[in-house]
């Protein structure tokens, strides 16, 4: 049975621009599958903007997604490419194409795997929510995604994101999954959450870290 097993939020969203969100799990590695389910919105946003964000599982709270020695991060990427704005209202930056796409990244490089053409999307007038779900099965850990695909157009309260944190995955039907080809240690006892554009924000209003099995 899923189990809730961790929250991180706080009175007001946490910006990260250029910046990484890492918090450590408190059931450690002690889990198969796992759910992180975050709630977000790029509310600066007022163009066409070229950012990545990533979002995944690492060893320890030093060998994260951006350090140089991480050697076991594993997780979803969205972006390659440019997020499109739409003024709205609502307002919203959205990708198409070959996004999200499963990830590992060791050192200084991150690969990137093939994965369905899924449309993503980040509110800038309403909160979402998002999903990434890892799998250790060896030699081969599974990724599985979920972006919004339209519009917000309601903010999604604390209250409700919440509430589809506990049904596990919310109602946006089956997850794209991938594959990775990886050789680490499958020591992941982190929450990596990485925005890597310095110019706009990337709002992080809630996590919720749910153990499937």
């Amino acid at each position: 049975m899923a189990q809730l097993v961790q929250t991180f939020s706080g009175d007001t969203a946490l910006r990260l621009q250029d910046e990484e969100f890492v918090r450590q799990l408190n059931v450690g590695t002690n889990w198969r599958k796992l759910r992180i389910v975050v709630h977000h919105a790029v509310p600066a946003a007022n163009g066409n903007i070229p950012p990545n964000l990533y979002i995944g599982v690492c060893q320890g709270t030093t060998n994260t997604f951006k350090s140089t020695t991480t050697t076991d991060w594993a997780g979803m990427v969205v972006g390659q490419g440019t997020w499109n704005y739409t003024a709205g209202p609502p307002g919203s930056i959205g990708i198409g194409g070959t996004n999200p796409k499963a990830a590992i990244r060791s050192g200084n490089t991150t690969t990137l795997f093939t994965s369905p053409s899924v449309s993503c999307v980040i509110g800038t007038t309403n909160r979402d929510w998002w999903l990434c779900e890892i799998t250790k099965i060896v030699p081969n850990p599974l990724i599985g995604m979920r972006c919004a695909n339209s519009t917000p157009t309601v903010d999604l309260t604390s209250a409700n994101f919440q509430m589809i944190a506990a049904q596990e995955a919310g109602t946006g039907g089956a997850l794209n999954s991938q594959a990775l080809t990886y050789n680490g240690s499958y020591l992941w006892d982190c929450v990596s959450i990485y925005w890597d554009f310095p110019s706009v924000g990337y709002e992080l209003s809630e996590v919720q870290v749910i153990r499937c099995q």
